[in-house]
């Protein structure tokens, strides 16, 4: 966001925070940055609540999490946090833990929202003022922040049904066979000439069939040729090989195609729908992937679940996984310059 959106209650911040993060969430912590003494929106943040809050040293590795993470990219002056549960009591230990972490970095902790989405309402504990979510939902913050900024709410994620002929397995399952592209393939090599040129159609066409849709996931299949689309679909790879490609747009250094990203990710929705859930974990792990590097960690982690569920040895989802877990933030993420910008 660049030009400034006037900010008048409290409803106007919560929304700020819901749209910055992508929506609503529930049973969890969301923490939002700021910088430029409190005017600007910096990173985002969204937890599950722990499940063992009664633990003094879960509650204070918590904390320290959160203030580690929501930091990586740089100081802060100002934190908002706003917790979304039916047992807000439950977890005054918790947001108590965070306040005293935020705290000793020196960083104001501007707001804390308590928010119970069954008494569709949140109050501000510390000022003893309330706001219902007809009032978040409908504020005018929130409606600038759509209207002049393109902010909206991201769709949950969920695995597209299918909608396939019954012969797709079998034609996934030929086109995977006919590949002959090495682990170490370069861009010379058939198979990545022609999965390039694929993707290349697909961003240019309006629809997808089937035979498209079982090629495609032939090749995401196959870890040499997912990772040259991948790269390919950040607009990275002209004129580079593979690794240095990736270690430039992962480390910040080169700003992604990010309306290519955008436009591979729908292609890819429309792919699962033709494609059975026998050979979904490659696309899954690749929007995994996208969602990552764009900073959107609880999307990635729900991409990387389904693709694991699709194929539980899936290498690439594990690595995104447990770098989800960790709370593991690529530069790209990070740098004002790289960072993808919904809307």
């Amino acid at each position: 966001m660049t030009k400034p959106i006037t900010v008048r209650t409290h409803a106007d911040l919560l929304a700020l925070m819901e749209l910055t993060s992508g929506r609503r969430p529930t049973d969890s912590l969301l923490v939002q940055g700021m910088t430029g003494h409190g005017t600007e929106l910096g990173p985002s943040l969204r937890l599950d609540l722990p499940q063992y809050v009664e633990d003094e040293n879960t509650v204070r590795a918590f904390a320290l999490f959160v203030v580690d993470t929501i930091t990586t990219g740089g100081p802060l002056d100002r934190l908002m946090v706003a917790l979304y549960s039916e047992d807000v009591d439950r977890f005054g230990g918790l947001t108590d833990a965070v306040t005293e972490a935020v705290n000793s970095e020196g960083i104001d902790l501007f707001r804390l929202f308590h928010c119970t989405p069954a008494a569709r309402r949140t109050i501000v504990p510390d000022l003893g003022v309330w706001s219902m979510w007809s009032e978040v939902t409908g504020s005018t913050a929130g409606i600038t922040a759509r209207v002049e900024h393109g902010a909206a709410e991201r769709d949950p994620v969920s695995a597209p049904a299918y909608e396939g002929p019954t012969v797709q397995g079998a034609r996934i399952g030929r086109a995977a066979r006919s590949l002959t592209a090495p682990p170490n393939a370069d861009e010379d090599h058939e198979d990545v000439q022609a999965a390039r040129s694929l993707l290349a159609d697909l961003l240019a066409a309006e629809t997808i069939d089937a035979e498209a849709a079982a090629r495609f996931a032939a090749y995401t299949e196959r870890a040499a040729l997912r990772d040259w689309l991948m790269a390919d679909a950040f607009g990275g790879t002209r004129g580079q090989d593979l690794a240095t490609a990736w270690a430039l747009l992962m480390e910040g250094q080169t700003r992604p195609d990010w309306e290519r990203v955008d436009a591979a990710e729908a292609v890819i929705l429309q792919a699962l729908k033709l494609t059975p859930a026998s050979h979904r974990a490659g696309l899954f792990a690749v929007l995994a992937t996208f969602a990552w590097a764009k900073g959107a960690g609880t999307d990635a982690a729900a991409w990387a679940d389904l693709a694991r569920q699709a194929d539980p040895t899936h290498e690439l989802a594990r690595l995104v996984a447990k770098a989800c877990d960790s709370g593991t933030v690529l530069r790209v993420a990070q740098n004002r310059a790289t960072a993808y910008r919904r809307g």
